[in-house]
């Protein structure tokens, strides 16, 4: 028994009807290669712009908004529009993890953000100055993501459907339409919250390192290739601090036997 050989992210071209999916890419990002970039509608996002250029998205004067498209790149100046992506929970096949066919694991999987590859635990509701991380991202701010900054939740939404391919059953894969049913910017629970099998969360997590994250419900099967399917809402607010900010690293983390 063994890990798992690659484990990759894709993203829908098509519609939420009718899904096509993506070139496939690799966790780690370097170089503005393998990447998700995220732009409001209108602010100059494209499929053929280096990550230094990537332009701006202006910060709401008040309350919150949704960023509201998302770019997979494959590499610095190559990548595709996720169709299906818009900052809401109206679509279900957005992203989905894929598992080759040789891991076995130990735990259940969880799935979650942190500001960076380095992982460190999030300081809920600090804001930074100037960041080259996804810190102000993870930590929140009060009041936008919560009424104090001791409980801010992040400003990084996710959901994930059952477990994918669970452990005595079979692919679980969603229909079209609507991702769970409350998608909110102060919704996040704290510590782990799971679906149920083949379903969503009825409320969307706060992805917030292990503060706040999501757990699959049943262990993946063991030597099974697979897609673990799951959709993201990245929102920003009045109270967050400007930069320019990589993305957050999306988190898949499990033990192995």
């Amino acid at each position: 028994m063994s890990d798992y050989t690659s484990i990759t992210v894709q993203g829908n071209t098509g519609s939420d009807a009718s899904p096509t999916w993506g070139t496939a890419i690799s966790f780690g990002g370097t170089s503005g290669a393998n990447e998700k970039r995220f732009i409001t509608a209108g602010s100059g996002g494209g499929t053929t712009i280096p990550s230094a250029s990537w332009a701006a998205s202006t910060r709401p004067l008040s309350s919150t908004a949704a960023v509201d498209e998302c770019y997979i790149y494959t590499s610095d100046a190559s990548g595709y529009k996720v169709a299906t992506y818009n900052g809401g929970r109206t679509n279900s096949l957005v992203f989905r993890l894929v598992f080759d066919a040789l891991g076995t694991m130990a735990s259940a999987a969880r799935l979650t953000a942190f500001a960076s590859t380095a992982h460190a635990a999030p300081s809920r509701g600090t804001q930074i100055d100037n960041p080259t991380d996804g810190s102000n991202i993870i930590n929140g701010a009060s009041p936008d993501t919560g009424a104090s900054a001791g409980v801010a939740r992040s400003y990084l939404y996710g959901n994930a459907y059952g477990t994918g391919v669970p452990t005595g059953g079979s692919q679980e894969t969603p229909s079209a339409g609507a991702a769970g049913t409350t998608l909110s910017i102060t919704g996040g629970t704290d510590g782990s919250v799971s679906p149920s099998a083949a379903s969503w969360l009825a409320t969307w997590q706060s992805m917030q390192g292990f503060v706040q994250y999501i757990t699959a419900p049943a262990i993946f099967k063991p030597t099974t290739a697979g897609n673990w399917y799951y959709t993201l809402a990245l929102f920003m607010g009045v109270s967050m601090k400007p930069g320019t900010m990589p993305f957050a690293a999306i988190v898949l983390d499990y033990t192995y036997t």
